[in-house]
């Protein structure tokens, strides 16, 4: 019976916060390793009692690892390679530790991912409500068919829909999830902070252009509700003749310069794939983030961030 499985939970952020709660209403045993933080006074809240790293390693049928990928290195080898049974069954939420071979695959376990498309409150929110919970998920190395049959009984009971068309290498959930992360986002957000810049000039009401643009909700959800429409087709169904004259002729005109961009997305994943963008991050982490946290500061300065706390306000 895979109930009798003690299940250990590393991490208590969105992800393992989630896992853990929809494991115990599944009924399995969870146990919470997690080190004193932020975290320690919502884990006793919510009905658990802390561990330490040692003794669910020691003491763990099945390892959902949900830390933050800088702390893998050295977590694998300090708990999981020392203190984890043989045969103990490892699920990791994403591949980057092993894409970038900062973690080695070793065979005395069974590794399996399963990378959900949601962040922890809605993966709890729809296992509350019965809803299947989309994810990519694979075998990434099995002693044997008995233990796949496990993680996917897991998986299946805390709500996870295992469709073949989302089996998924971590190598590929690595390289489309960091596109989507040096890539997508970053166009998205600099196109909307540089219409505002660019609108400013044109002695617009900042508020309106804010408004407009994005603190309305209206473009973040039509484009949420274009997943079911289409993209192209929910501004059919709900724009005016001129609103999707003016999208279709613009969108043709980008297509026809899309060279352009192409070797933008190139460079991207090329970087992605020889490792520079890892070598970047591992450096970044080196100085504390302090790159990072000086970019936090100076977007909250800014005028974009301003006008929107103005708003809200």
């Amino acid at each position: 019976m895979t109930q009798n499985k003690k299940i250990g939970i590393f991490g208590y952020g969105s992800q393992g916060r989630a896992h853990a709660l929809n494991l115990r209403d599944a009924g399995y045993e969870v146990l919470i390793a997690n080190k004193k933080d932020n975290y320690s006074k919502l884990i006793k809240n919510d009905g658990f009692k802390i561990k330490d790293f040692k003794f669910v390693a020691e003491n763990s049928d099945v390892l959902f690892v949900l830390l933050p990928d800088s702390l893998h290195e050295k977590f694998f080898n300090e708990i999981i390679f020392k203190f984890a049974k043989p045969n103990t069954i490892l699920i990791i939420a994403h591949g980057y530790s092993l894409y970038y071979q900062q973690v080695k695959i070793k065979k005395i376990f069974n590794w399996y991912l399963l990378a959900p498309r949601y962040p922890g409150i809605i993966i709890r929110n729809k296992f509350q409500k019965k809803e299947k919970i989309v994810a990519f998920h694979s075998t990434i190395f099995s002693n044997h068919r008995k233990f796949d049959k496990i993680f996917k009984s897991i998986s299946n009971k805390i709500g996870y829909s295992l469709q073949k068309k989302f089996n998924v290498s971590y190598k590929h959930e690595t390289e489309l999830d960091l596109f989507v992360e040096n890539f997508l986002i970053p166009q998205i957000i600099n196109t909307i902070e540089q219409s505002f810049k660019f609108l400013s000039k044109k002695k617009i009401s900042k508020e309106a252009i804010m408004m407009d643009i994005h603190s309305s909700g209206e473009l973040s959800e039509l484009f949420y509700r274009s997943r079911l429409e289409g993209i192209h087709q929910i501004w059919r169904k709900v724009a005016s003749p001129t609103c999707r004259f003016a999208i279709f002729e613009n969108i043709l005109k980008l297509k026809k310069n899309a060279s352009q961009i192409n070797k933008q997305m190139s460079h991207c994943f090329n970087d992605i794939k020889n490792g520079n963008f890892n070598k970047r991050l591992k450096n970044e982490f080196k100085q504390n983030l302090k790159n990072l946290k000086k970019f936090d500061k100076q977007m909250d300065n800014t005028l974009f961030y301003k006008t929107i706390r103005k708003l809200n306000d």
